[in-house]
């Protein structure tokens, strides 16, 4: 499989306001020289401590927040410090769908609109007929119904929030998605669906997923590859599959002894 997206020695390092009476800044590096390959069709898991870093390396890949250091390559493509004009290509091939997606969404307007605009402003669709008509179909395939397109955020539950996220995310025809935390939000029962109509649309859309989570059960039942985040830096990097037998970094082993299995639950 080809790299799809690449870092290499990428930073974020975060300074705080000016201290008086000449008192030094305080400075705390929340990513720190993070190389990291995610190859085309699969889905990588980022898992570590609340704190760890993942969130900002998920914004640094999108180009959300700007690095302190390093590079950012997107199918062959340093995007480092490409200006906002010249990313716009890249920002059809790459979304990011968040914990809350209720949240992201504008109450004020309809959400048939909300994926609407971002598909003409990106010049996905030539009209705005063929966009509602693809919004349409997106709806349907993510499990709502084609009357949604008129209602607003606050007839939704939070599962079909999520799913109206992705529809949005997918209607600019993406190669690769960010997850950050996307079910973490939601019942279990939600969860598993919307878990599973991630993994449908992966294989019907060659999709390529960063999922970031805490949730240890959720990552090994989803992605392909764990990748184990603390204090910004990667400490392991195993299939998921392997995350049990082969896992050696301490940090590592208390994640997953942190996690209950069924048989230790007591009713």
């Amino acid at each position: 499989m080809t790299i799809l997206v690449e870092t290499k020695k990428i930073s974020k390092l975060y300074t705080g306001a000016k201290k008086h009476f000449g008192m030094k800044r305080q400075s705390f590096t929340a990513v720190d020289q993070v190389d990291l390959t995610i190859k085309q069709g699969e889905i990588v898991g980022l898992i570590g401590e609340s704190g760890s870093g993942k969130s900002t390396l998920g914004r640094l890949i999108a180009r959300l927040i700007e690095p302190s250091a390093g590079s950012v390559y997107f199918d062959g493509a340093d995007i480092t410090n490409l200006p906002h004009k010249e990313l716009l290509p890249f920002y059809r091939n790459m979304q990011m769908i968040f914990q809350d997606s209720k949240s992201s969404l504008n109450p004020r307007k309809p959400i048939g609109e909300q994926i609407v605009q971002p598909m003409l402003r990106l010049g996905v669709a030539d009209n705005r007929l063929a966009a509602e008509l693809t919004v349409y179909n997106l709806l349907e395939k993510v499990g709502m119904k084609k009357d949604h397109f008129a209602r607003y955020p606050h007839e939704f539950s939070g599962g079909q929030c999520q799913r109206i996220g992705i529809a949005r995310a997918l209607a600019v025809n993406p190669k690769f998605l960010i997850l950050d935390e996307p079910t973490s939000a939601l019942d279990v029962s939600i969860q598993a669906q919307i878990l599973n109509l991630l993994l449908d649309l992966r294989d019907e859309l060659n999709l390529t997923y960063l999922f970031i989570g805490h949730n240890l059960a959720i990552v090994e039942f989803f992605c392909d590859r764990v990748v184990v985040l603390e204090n910004g830096q990667i400490i392991e990097s195993l299939q998921s599959d392997e995350l049990h037998t082969k896992a050696v970094h301490p940090s590592t082993r208390n994640l997953i002894d942190s996690v209950l299995s069924v048989s230790d639950l007591q009713y």
